[in-house]
């Protein structure tokens, strides 16, 4: 999955949660655009993934709607969980990875998606 692709993504969860929450507390669109003092046309193209808003947005968005910013992020579940990794070994690994430059870290995501794709296969065949 290319960079590109992920930020894409990003882009349209970010705009169903925004959408969704905003409707969850019965606002339109003009509704939120005063109340973040923004424009209809800024909420509207967040909405639709067309563009991220900027951090500035973001948090008059996140005040207008009265959530906190993990809220719109990550749907009100923390990114970094207290709960200890399953593996601890592979979580170390996971972490190294990280410090690694990017042609080794995407060789690491290739491999890995390799043998996701093969444990895939493996229950679809039933081996």
């Amino acid at each position: 999955m290319t960079q590109a692709v992920i930020v894409k993504m990003a882009l349209k969860i970010l705009a169903n949660r925004l959408k969704r929450i905003r409707t969850e507390r019965g606002l339109s669109q003009a509704d939120l655009a005063e109340r973040s003092g923004l424009k209809v046309n800024d909420i509207s193209r967040y909405e639709r993934g067309a563009v991220s808003p900027n951090l500035e947005n973001f948090v008059k968005i996140a005040n207008a709607l009265e959530v906190s910013a993990d809220t719109l992020l990550f749907d009100g579940t923390s990114p970094a969980s207290s709960e200890e990794p399953k593996n601890l070994k592979l979580w170390q690994r996971l972490q190294d990875v990280g410090t690694l430059d990017k042609n080794d870290q995407d060789a690491v995501i290739r491999l890995i998606d390799a043998m996701i794709a093969k444990k895939k296969m493996k229950d679809v065949v039933g081996g």
